[in-house]
């Protein structure tokens, strides 16, 4: 079941009686009509998934992102001077075939603290299912950035999956006289559960967005608990002062996470 995020916001931000919205029973279509239907409307899904998640990784909120789930890599980076989303060159990468509504990747320009120049690639996966080739996807993403324009990069990972053992941390090729590794950064959503207390204090979005993801896990399937979740997340935003602007971009972020996430594959709230 679907609910209107304006709706919800403007509801939050006025405190007024929650209420569900009543749906009218339609009439029985035929199945050609429904797979179309459904074809376009995942389409949709998708779009606004992605779309979510460029505009929650702006230059705004980058930072923040940085600061809470790569720490050490924030404090190399010298965010006074400006970063650069470096779109047009990841998608002359040709790797469209493997972009979607399951991951997202973003390519970022930022200057360290020394003053040399490197690039970002920031990759979010947002599906529950384990990808044995996980690791050596985000190698050839390396290699393919690297070949292309010679430059170094970092690369980080969040993972939103539900499964404890399933921790790609590098990619590896091994032999008596020859190695290659890629160690890369990577975030598990899961792994914030022991810090609820720690998530509700800070003022971090990112924060906010991870307790949010972590009690919607535990609802699962319950709708009425992930209205709830989710309405509460919106009114934690304004307690801590962001603006309604900041908390439709923030909300729609956090329906970018959970789509894919466990319970939340096929029906959202």
């Amino acid at each position: 079941m679907w609910y209107n995020a304006s709706t919800m916001i403007k509801k939050a931000n006025k405190t007024v009686k929650i209420k569900k919205p009543e749906h009218k029973k339609t009439a029985a279509k035929p199945a050609l009509n429904k797979l179309a239907v459904k074809s376009k409307a995942v389409k949709k899904l998708a779009a606004d998934n992605d779309n979510a998640w460029k505009e929650i990784l702006d230059k705004h909120y980058f930072p923040k992102f940085m600061e809470f789930y790569f720490p050490k890599t924030y404090r190399i980076i010298d965010f006074k001077r400006p970063i650069e989303f470096l779109d047009k060159e990841f998608q002359k990468l040709n790797l469209t075939g493997e972009v979607g509504n399951k991951r997202v990747d973003k390519l970022v320009k930022v200057f360290l603290k020394d003053g040399s120049e490197k690039w970002l690639l920031v990759h979010i996966e947002i599906q529950a299912s384990i990808e044995s080739s996980f690791a050596e996807r985000l190698y050839t993403y390396n290699y393919l950035i690297f070949n292309r324009y010679h430059k170094d990069v970092i690369t980080l990972a969040i993972l939103t999956d539900d499964n404890k053992k399933f921790r790609p941390e590098k990619y590896e090729v091994k032999y008596p006289d020859t190695c290659l590794t890629l160690k890369f950064g990577m975030v598990k959503l899961l792994d914030y559960r022991p810090k609820i207390a720690e998530l509700e204090k800070s003022k971090n979005p990112f924060a906010v967005i991870t307790l949010t993801y972590l009690r919607l896990m535990e609802a699962k399937n319950d709708n009425a608990k992930k209205y709830f979740w989710k309405f509460t997340l919106i009114k934690s935003l304004y307690k801590k002062g962001y603006s309604q602007e900041n908390v439709r971009q923030l909300y729609h972020g956090t329906d970018a996470i959970l789509l894919r996430a466990p319970g939340g594959r096929r029906r959202a709230v």
